[in-house]
């Protein structure tokens, strides 16, 4: 069976670059100890050092080199990125630097949907969720993803206006225990708070609304009385 040609890329070549290295710096390393024999003097040991020294900075230089092609750079800052899970890393630098060549297959991913291997697929971002995805399934999932988005809120049911409803009346018991001051405080304070409602649910928090909102009208109609009409 004849073997498949590696695809060369630049990762390939790097890894060339690194395996020459490693031979060379294992060469270095032996000649710098050699003590005996023609030109092993202690001159020649020292030369050998040096290279050694300059091959393993060489080999430094390239591994950050890898790095930052595998990485690339932050967005906002234009920095090289750092690994944000370094096992990862680790597993891919293994994947496309120190494995075997990379083959036409090694490029291929199968697509989730229709099942299918190729190097078209590529990762897509759904929702914080990576998909490997085909173009044409990619350009189905998107679409449902736009139509799901589009798709009205479920209308509001009676029992989700009654829960609200309950909720407000039970801050109101707890409210009536204050200080009429404080009370209406807290009341305006409550209803001052406007959160982002769920679609759907605008009815039914309507509704809390109204509950607070008469019971600080009551509860200034109150105060208001006790002001013209003290006690004696």
């Amino acid at each position: 069976m004849q073997e498949k040609p590696s695809i060369n890329g630049f990762l390939d070549h790097a890894r060339q670059s690194l395996q020459i290295l490693d031979q060379s710096i294992a060469d270095a390393q032996q000649m710098s100890h050699v003590k005996t024999g023609r030109g092993h003097d202690n001159e020649s040991r020292l030369e050998w050092t040096r290279e050694l020294r300059n091959l393993i900075e060489l080999r430094n230089s390239t591994l950050q080199s890898i790095k930052h092609h595998m990485l690339g750079r932050d967005y906002d800052t234009g920095q090289f990125s750092e690994p944000e899970d370094i096992w990862q890393f680790e597993r891919d630098f293994h994947k496309y630097v120190t494995a075997d060549p990379w083959t036409q297959e090694d490029l291929e991913l199968e697509c989730e949907e229709c099942h299918k291997s190729s190097i078209e697929v590529e990762e897509y971002d759904f929702d914080d969720e990576k998909r490997k995805l085909c173009e044409p399934c990619h350009e189905k999932a998107t679409s449902q993803q736009d139509d799901a988005k589009d798709e009205p809120p479920e209308p509001i049911s009676a029992q989700d206006v009654k829960v609200l409803r309950q909720s407000a009346a039970l801050q109101i018991k707890v409210l009536r225990t204050f200080p009429i001051d404080q009370r209406i405080a807290k009341l305006e304070e409550l209803l001052a708070d406007k959160p982002e409602v769920a679609p759907g649910m605008e009815p039914a928090y309507e509704a809390y609304r109204d509950v607070l909102q008469k019971e600080l009208d009551n509860a200034k109609a109150t105060r208001e009385h006790a002001a013209h009409h003290p006690t004696s």
